[in-house]
């Protein structure tokens, strides 16, 4: 069997290393002259700075990307939890946070709503005071989950698309039992192996270890080749590069959702599914300050929740000049049309606020305005996250799982679609 990837992000970097263990030939193809999409590192005057701010990370046994870094476990310093300032005390998942009565009153309006006993299409604001479930640390928690999946605060956010995203992936749907039994002492689903932190070196470290893994493997990945078309012709597929043919039994797409109408003919009812889909934009804002401001590698909160501020060199000093403090500063951005120099300038003064005096010591600035081309929250439902209407052909990538960007997201996919190519 032989497959095609479009796309050379985490996503697709995974489906390459499953589908390559597993015997199959694939070629990968990126457009643009690196490999690992948004999970790549670059410097300048003295300062690695990662392709967006990204988050400390969690790997378990169950993960891709634990198997294919558990060799190199001291490549990632360990993390604190997340805090918040002021308003908000402390971000923190189920295990740590709740208490478990307050876990089981979870469980118990998540299992009423599995079974179509109550609606969750109110806002997650209104559908926790219905549910009596309005409680400090739970609100707490909500906020900055809220906003770091869609930009929008709780009332914004409907309590369906809430739930739905906190029971996928790393809070898998034993998430609440999970932390019940944790709870308990008992450990039942826990695994001791695990791998969390922040990468030395940068977010590249996961990307290249990816990367190094799957040639290894015999994946064939190439830089600066766009692919410009497909046609399906009987059950293989025809794919057009660089005025080139190639022939392919699968496809797997994990590049921008957007650009897929314009290399394959799709059934109308799939393309408008696309056209609904918009780009999830961030920005982030990269400081080096002359000065060790921030003291403990923690991810900290505004009192507006976003934007978001995560001293990166406190994981590790090689990232940035000696005794200097590589900060990066993230938020989304909800307007179609932005001032950009004007989103800085506010994003600044809020962190200035928070943080005072900490502007006073920048020496080094570098803004990112990034798409980060994930859908609609539901646009895809779970007929379309995967798989299309055209056999063959496969969706991956932070771009088709809901509204969840980021490592872990777009190696969940990958992992998904390589099963599904290597068991149907």
């Amino acid at each position: 069997m032989k497959v095609c990837i479009i796309g050379g992000g985490i996503g697709g970097l995974c489906v390459a290393y499953d589908l390559s263990k597993n015997g199959v030939d694939v070629s990968l193809f990126e457009k643009e002259d690196i490999l690992g999409g948004n999970c790549a590192s670059y410097n300048i005057n003295g300062y690695t700075i990662d392709t967006g701010l990204h988050y400390p990370f969690y790997f378990n046994e169950r993960d891709v990307l634990f198997e294919i870094l558990k060799e190199k476990k001291n490549l990632f310093v360990s993390s604190l939890p997340p805090v918040l300032n002021r308003r908000y005390r402390e971000y923190c998942i189920f295990n740590n946070r709740f208490t478990l009565f307050q876990i089981l009153k979870l469980l118990y309006y998540f299992s009423l709503y599995k079974l179509g006993k109550i609606s969750f299409e109110n806002s997650l604001n209104d559908t926790l005071k219905r549910t009596k479930l309005y409680e400090q640390n739970i609100i707490d928690w909500a906020y900055p989950w809220s906003y770091s999946s869609w930009g929008l605060d709780i009332r914004n956010v409907t309590a369906e698309m809430f739930f739905n995203s906190i029971f996928s992936k790393n809070i898998s749907p034993n998430g609440l039992l999970e932390a019940f039994f944790n709870k308990l002492g008992v450990g039942l689903f826990n695994s001791k192996n695990y791998i969390e932190g922040y990468p030395k070196g940068g977010i590249r470290t996961i990307s290249d270890t990816l990367i190094e893994k799957a040639r290894k493997l015999g994946a064939k990945l190439y830089i600066n080749t766009e692919v410009t078309g497909i046609e399906k012709t009987n059950k293989v597929f025809k794919v057009f590069i660089e005025e080139n043919e190639y022939y392919f039994d699968k496809i797997v797409y994990a590049a921008p959702i957007q650009v897929l109408p314009h290399l394959i003919e799709l059934p109308s009812e799939f393309e408008n599914k696309i056209k609904k889909a918009t780009p999830w934009r961030a920005i982030t804002i990269w400081l080096g300050i002359e000065k060790q401001y921030f003291k403990d590698a923690r991810l900290h909160f505004t009192d507006t929740v976003f934007p978001v501020v995560l001293p990166t060199s406190l994981f590790d000093a090689s990232l940035a000049p000696r005794n200097h403090q590589l900060i990066g500063i993230a938020s989304g951005l909800t307007k179609r049309k932005i001032d950009k120099e004007y989103s800085v300038n506010k994003i600044l003064d809020i962190v200035e606020y928070n943080y005072p005096n900490l502007l006073d010591y920048e020496v080094f600035r570098h803004v990112q305005f990034l798409n980060l081309s994930s859908t609609k929250q539901g646009i895809f439902d779970e007929k379309f996250q995967y798989s299309t209407p055209i056999e063959g052909l496969f969706l991956a990538g932070t771009n088709v799982f809901e509204e969840l960007v980021g490592v872990n997201w777009a190696a969940y996919t990958g992992r998904n679609v390589a099963k599904m190519i290597l068991y149907k």
